[in-house]
């Protein structure tokens, strides 16, 4: 059950210098997480997701990113202020996160074990010894034997990679977990295996989790909130529920209506139209405005408001209320 607020994320602005001019990633992105809860964030590729993502982790890479405005607040204290060494400290016994592809987050010289040990020395400081038998402890908890541990990653399948990583996350038992697309390179039963132990092992060690996704099928599975996000900032957020059974932002409208659904009487999908906007020429007013049906002349001069619909379900649109 969710408790006190523990992540804040108030205006965010993320920027990154490139070759074809000022990115703007994250544009005013605002949402918060609650101790035990579990918020999805949810969008096409460009949407700003994973920017949010490593915006919390104090991981946005320097040049060309940077924040230029807003606030991120753990437990009410921002982590914007804080030294590189105290953010280091942040992300050794408090944050953790879990990155899309297991191949690039694992190191292909070190077996498994290794890795995982490494991991809980430096979240637990334990000793080589002790580290080991935790490692051990943790792998085992995520469905991998003890007798795996002296293979390396190449020697693992997919899902295994990913069930290790998640292992290794979990090490000193995070207070907040983010997983960046943990299953999008998995087949769908190894993705409900993966979905599965990672529900599991949250709640055994009671870290909240930001889980960022392209997936709804995956935010129904896991997620006692969601946000969506458009263009850097979020359109709808509330009870996945709530959400579910009544969008109410069109982007939203029609991610549902793009997906497959069981026992519905439609013979197409109804694609959205157009492509997400380029973050460096991001359109004026709503920046849906280009591919929604209802678009007005209002739509495209004047960003609508970020309102509450029904309680605990907000959207920003001018038809939604």
């Amino acid at each position: 059950m969710a408790g006190r607020e523990l992540v804040s994320v108030r205006g965010l602005f993320v920027q990154y210098n490139t070759a074809t001019g000022l990115s703007k990633a994250v544009n005013g992105l605002s949402f918060e997480l609650s101790a035990g809860e579990t918020l999805g964030l949810v969008g096409e590729t460009g949407a700003g997701k994973t920017t949010a993502a490593l915006g919390i982790m104090g991981l946005i890479p320097s040049p060309p990113g940077k924040i230029t405005g807003g606030e991120i607040l753990f437990e009410g204290r921002s982590l914007l202020t804080l030294s590189k060494k105290e953010m280091r400290e942040k992300r050794r016994r408090e944050l953790s996160i879990i990155f899309q592809d297991p191949m690039t987050a694992l190191n292909p010289v070190m077996t498994v074990g290794e890795q995982v040990s490494e991991a809980v020395r430096l979240r637990e400081r334990l000793s080589r010894s002790r580290a080991a038998i935790r490692a051990a402890e943790l792998l085992l908890e995520a469905g991998i034997p003890e007798d795996r541990l002296g293979e390396y990653p190449h020697q693992f399948s997919g899902g295994m990679r990913q069930r290790a990583v998640i292992a290794a996350a979990l090490a000193g038992s995070p207070r907040l977990l983010i997983a960046d697309e943990p299953t999008t390179a998995l087949d769908l039963t190894i993705q409900a295996q993966v979905l599965s132990l990672m529900k599991r092992l949250r709640k055994q060690h009671g870290a909240a989790m930001l889980l960022i996704t392209h997936d709804l099928g995956v935010v129904a599975e896991m997620c006692d909130r969601v946000a969506v996000m458009y263009g850097g900032k979020i359109v709808e957020s509330g009870d996945t529920a709530a959400v579910f059974e009544k969008p109410a932002h069109p982007y939203t409208k029609g991610l549902f209506a793009s997906l497959p659904g069981i026992g519905t009487k439609a013979r197409r999908l109804t694609p959205i139209p157009g492509s997400a906007p380029d973050p460096a020429r991001l359109p004026p007013g709503c920046a849906f405005h280009p591919r929604c049906p209802l678009a007005s002349l209002d739509c495209a001069q004047v960003e609508p408001p970020y309102a509450e619909i029904l309680p605990g379900h907000f959207a920003r649109c001018y038809y939604s209320r």
